[in-house]
């Protein structure tokens, strides 16, 4: 009966999910997007594909977006998604081309666990395609991201820092603001330009201080979330930032996972749907 109940109530709970979502993105369009872009600043731009879409069409965005930034002289790149194209290398080459021809950079997210192994391979790939800059995301969560870190340092890729939205079931009692510190502090002795994407102020104003004696970095946020203070501490320092500019369909970060055990992220939904409703 539970069982049955559960699946009454999904349509109703991903209902809700996508109501809150929608502030964390740009709009469902990349002409949307392209309105949310600061031109005289970084901006990291990357397409959420939807269960419906086809791999063509997750290429196709791909391929618009970075038509979109290839003008933009301020190191703006554009954020893939590798598992939503099933790893086709075929497409890969397709979305490398583009990449090179216009000048424009690119980061692979991180997803689950499982899928960090075959990420890598296509990033090592595509730097080796000659794409200006690769880059990845280092998630604070897992066991093996220090030995991640090194492997991009030797082989010349970006790191972005982030707390990461998926668990290493390894690993599951991580604390990790401490061991987002430690990758910041490896990466502060590499030659590599390294990125901190977190809101959490503290966080982020001790990961600086790691950085900016040793390294080149940039603070990275994501369109949406609460950034003032940050930006404030940012132009206040002349640190560098950028934001990436999701666009597409509708996603709340670290929804699905910290729903485990956690009600108030389904109270915080809840509340961000009833205000998007008296607001429409």
């Amino acid at each position: 009966m539970l069982k049955a109940l559960k699946n009454k109530l999904r349509p109703i709970y991903h209902f809700l999910i996508n109501k809150a979502a929608g502030k964390y993105i740009a709009g469902e369009t990349l002409l949307l997007a392209q309105g949310a872009i600061n031109r005289n600043a970084n901006n990291t731009i990357g397409y959420w594909d939807g269960d419906d879409d086809s791999i063509e069409t997750i290429v196709d965005q791909y391929l618009e977006s970075i038509e979109a930034i290839k003008h933009n002289e301020n190191g703006s790149y554009i954020s893939i998604k590798v598992p939503s194209i099933k790893y086709n290398y075929e497409l890969m080459d397709k979305i490398i081309h583009k990449a090179v021809e216009c000048g424009v950079a690119i980061h692979f997210d991180s997803l689950d666990i499982d899928t960090a192994d075959k990420n890598l391979e296509v990033a090592l790939y595509c730097k080796q395609a000659g794409v200006k800059s690769v880059s990845i995301s280092l998630p604070a969560r897992w066991a093996r991201s220090e030995k991640d870190a090194m492997w991009a340092s030797r082989n010349g890729i970006v790191c972005r820092v982030i707390k990461g939205q998926w668990e290493d079931p390894s690993y599951v009692d991580i604390d990790t603001n401490k061991n987002f510190l430690s990758l910041i502090s490896l990466l502060s002795k590499q030659d590599i330009l390294v990125r901190v994407a977190t809101h959490d102020f503290k966080l982020l104003k001790d990961s600086i201080e790691i950085l900016k004696s040793n390294s080149k970095y940039e603070i990275e946020l994501l369109y949406g979330l609460p950034s003032y203070q940050i930006i404030k501490f940012a132009d206040l320092r002349h640190e560098p930032i950028r934001t990436y500019i999701p666009y597409g369909h509708s996603w709340v970060p670290y929804c699905l996972e910290n729903l485990k055990g956690n009600p108030l992220v389904i109270l915080n939904i809840l509340r961000d749907s009833f205000l998007s409703a008296i607001k429409a």
